[in-house]
């Protein structure tokens, strides 16, 4: 558990803020610009390290039915709900080690 008298220590009923997470990530970075964890998809998009209310304020679909027309949130109203760790090799899921 985080020490409450810590700098990190914050409401978490309030708002994220993302100048204490660039400080607290640039010391467990130790020095490092938090920037270097930002990372491109195969199309090119800069996937970033943290997102906040503040990055989806202005987009008219978040507040959209999936799978309803026009289908700005998917096609199937359950399209990824049930698909979390499906390409996740685990130990049951695997075949048993062939010993030779």
């Amino acid at each position: 558990m985080a020490d409450p008298k810590s700098p990190a220590a914050v409401d978490p009923k309030q708002p994220a803020n993302p100048t204490l997470w660039e400080e607290l990530a640039g010391k467990e970075r130790k020095g490092a610009d938090p920037s270097g964890l930002v990372w491109k998809t195969p199309e090119g998009i800069d996937v970033k390290p943290l997102y906040t209310a503040a990055d989806v304020a202005d987009l008219d679909f978040t507040d959209t039915t999936p799978g309803a027309f026009p289908f700005l949130r998917g096609p199937r109203a359950t399209m990824y709900a049930g698909s979390r760790g499906r390409s996740v090799s685990t130990p049951a899921s695997r075949p048993p080690r062939l010993r030779l």
